[in-house]
């Protein structure tokens, strides 16, 4: 199922803001997907983008606006930062997992030029979801799929996810909300699920323990190899009971630290969903956004 309105192109979203910013265009190819840059390639700290959307839907203006904000943060503090957006295939035309490879080549493309602590990540909806899939690739590797070149005791890290989840809907109580709170319904996320599994490569079927961490076994959350980990979330988004599954999994067995924002009457994605309607009062979920970028020294 592709989707029902054409929208502009990550390329295009990043061409029109460094256009507006006054920024220098900088695309890195890699054959069947790019990566966009801010900043220079070489800066000592790194933060990797995977925008949101469902594995469907190209990034917004509203993600560059963050990203243009987390570098002018940096900036200003006088630290050494880029940020990679990651211009993956989409489906129907880039069938799954074609996400989760290119996700993992342009990951080993860096770890064999950087230090894996220099490597950061952020990521929004099924974007912090590709983030979980990488760190979850490394001790249970996904078919068809590259290793990821991390060796032994090799580390990413910080990463910051907000509303990590895919288009997946689940018999979590969350799923089932009356009245409905969140904008993202259950028959968006089943409309999209069916565009993805009707798209998988052969071999391949959605959902899976990849795809849908929340029904992984608790001992792949064993070992992730990164530092630090924040999760933000909304307490009225549809996929609020999966998300704290996979939170839980993770603060319990992870080595570092863990920190959960759970945003009172907040909705999926709310940091994005704040700067769509044009608010110009902060949410909890963007105050702790904003907050992270603050301390953020990669």
């Amino acid at each position: 199922m592709a989707p029902a309105v054409a929208t502009p192109s990550t390329r295009a979203r990043y061409m029109d803001y460094t256009s507006q910013r006054g920024f220098p265009e900088d695309e890195q190819s890699f054959g069947d997907f790019s990566v966009f840059w801010l900043g220079n390639r070489d800066a000592a700290s790194l933060l990797v983008f995977f925008h949101g959307g469902g594995f469907m839907y190209p990034a917004q203006a509203e993600h560059l606006k963050i990203l243009g904000d987390a570098y002018d943060i940096a900036m200003t503090r006088g630290r050494d930062v880029s940020i990679a957006i990651v211009d993956y295939g989409l489906a129907p035309a880039s069938p799954y997992p074609t996400q989760l490879r290119q996700a993992v080549a342009f990951t080993n493309h860096l770890l064999s030029r950087r230090e894996s602590q220099s490597i950061n990540f952020f990521g929004d909806s099924a974007g912090g979801l590709l983030i979980l899939m990488l760190l979850l690739h490394k001790a249970h590797q996904h078919p068809t799929i590259d290793p990821l070149a991390l060796q032994s005791g090799q580390k990413f890290g910080q990463a910051l996810l907000l509303s990590p989840s895919g288009p997946i809907a689940s018999s979590a109580p969350s799923m089932f909300q009356d009245p409905p709170r969140d904008f993202l319904t259950l028959e968006m996320l089943k409309g999209m699920q069916i565009g993805l599994s009707n798209s998988c490569e052969q071999g391949h079927q959605v959902p899976n323990e990849w795809i849908a961490p929340a029904t992984a076994p608790e001992e792949w959350w064993i070992g992730l190899p990164i530092a630090e980990i924040d999760i933000i979330l909304g307490d009225d988004e549809i996929l609020r009971d999966d998300i704290l599954v996979i939170s839980d999994a993770i603060k319990k067995h992870h080595y570092s630290a863990v920190n959960v924002t759970v945003g009172p009457n907040e909705l999926h994605i709310q940091p994005v969903f704040d700067l769509m309607k044009g608010t110009t009062l902060d949410s909890t979920g963007t105050t702790a956004m904003k907050a992270w970028f603050n301390s953020f020294k990669g």
